[in-house]
């Protein structure tokens, strides 16, 4: 293996492991660290993406230019295997009260929302939506097998020549300002290395001043008997989607920012169970239930750039809610600025917005 444009990618869940594949893929040597810890958000993600969100339904940032990212990639000829954990699906929103499908009657005309929304005046499935007064079909959303979707990019990544290190990381075992990695008694030497560890970015020693949030969200895998294959997936309150069998759906998901432990809750599964029947008359059998820990910003928004001290390192995590939807386009931007390109990235997801991480001038 040359020494040539070598890249350390340090976390193996979405992001690290699309960045890790996306590098490769321009020609850079690649070892992606993967140390599989407890509270992951990517294992446990029901991977839903959406371009319409929040009580209130605003557009998600930068939806259209996140939409094409997503779509580009998928399009790339070394990604082909990837479409099959992708599921295009519109999530159907059922309106609340008569403000709301006045509003939306509104909104769905403006040039922003046309080609994003449909209203349904109707109810949809009535036997079993309560939707009296119809609601919101969001079109360009859809549901990502997260986990299938990481483990094939990390055999891709070992298949086309990369090295996947399992196991866990010591800081210390890190040298930033000589560039190499001590690993199981190896010197590997590199060019330049990429952080994505998640909420987990607040250890590092050159990140830990990053105002990262963590967020926990606990997901159930349930059985629905005698519910139809809907033609779209449902959110209010709480989202349900297919599940990974036939006959098997995953309902989530709640929003955490104080919590104990990285394990479910009985308190979680109540707290959906009693939202999802707000809107699904049905019973649910629980079939199992997951957590995991979302890395959030205060502006909502993932986090990119080099570090002003040691300009070969980099970061790119913050995703929240919105790993999908967000992670090829920050992930293109990543190869182009270890290629030298020079991205033009938002100011709202640079790493400089925060205190002490301005580049030198």
């Amino acid at each position: 293996m040359s020494l040539s444009k070598r890249v350390l990618v340090v976390g193996g869940g979405l992001a690290g492991s699309m960045a890790a594949c996306r590098l490769q893929a321009t020609g850079w040597q690649v070892l992606l660290v993967d140390d599989k810890a407890p509270g992951s958000a990517s294992p446990v993600a029901a991977g839903l993406y959406n371009v319409i969100t929040g009580r209130l339904g605003a557009k998600t940032w930068m939806a259209d230019a996140l939409l094409a990212a997503l779509h580009s990639w998928l399009a790339k000829p070394a990604f082909q295997g990837a479409r099959q954990f992708v599921h295009p699906l519109p999530i159907f929103r059922p309106f609340q009260d008569l403000a709301e499908y006045n509003a939306w009657m509104g909104k769905s005309a403006e040039p922003g929302f046309a080609s994003l929304v449909k209203i349904e005046s109707n109810p949809l499935f009535p036997e079993w939506l309560h939707n009296p007064l119809g609601g919101l079909l969001i079109q360009p959303c859809g549901w990502v097998d997260i986990a299938g979707l990481v483990a094939w990019l990390q055999e891709t990544l070992v298949a086309r020549g990369g090295r996947l290190l399992s196991g866990t990381l010591d800081y210390q075992d890190l040298d930033w300002e000589n560039k190499f990695l001590s690993w199981a008694g190896e010197r590997i030497q590199v060019d330049q290395m990429v952080h994505c560890e998640g909420y987990r970015i607040r250890e590092h020693p050159l990140f830990a001043a990053l105002p990262i949030r963590p967020n926990k969200g606990e997901i159930l895998d349930v059985r629905i008997p005698g519910l139809p294959d809907l033609p779209f997936a449902l959110s209010k309150k709480v989202y349900l989607v297919p599940g990974r069998q036939p006959g098997h759906w995953v309902v989530g998901s709640t929003y955490r920012n104080e919590f104990e432990g990285l394990e479910p809750t009985e308190e979680g599964r109540n707290e959906i169970l009693a939202q999802l029947s707000q809107v699904l008359s049905a019973e649910v059998e629980v079939m199992g239930q997951r957590a995991g820990i979302r890395p959030t910003t205060p502006n909502r928004r993932p986090v990119l750039g080099s570090h002003p001290i040691f300009p070969w390192v980099h970061v790119l995590t913050g995703f929240g809610t919105k790993g999908m939807l967000a992670a090829p386009y920050s992930t293109a931007l990543l190869v182009e600025m270890l290629e030298g390109l020079q991205p033009v990235i938002s100011a709202e997801m640079q790493l400089g917005r925060f205190a002490g991480f301005s580049q030198k001038g």
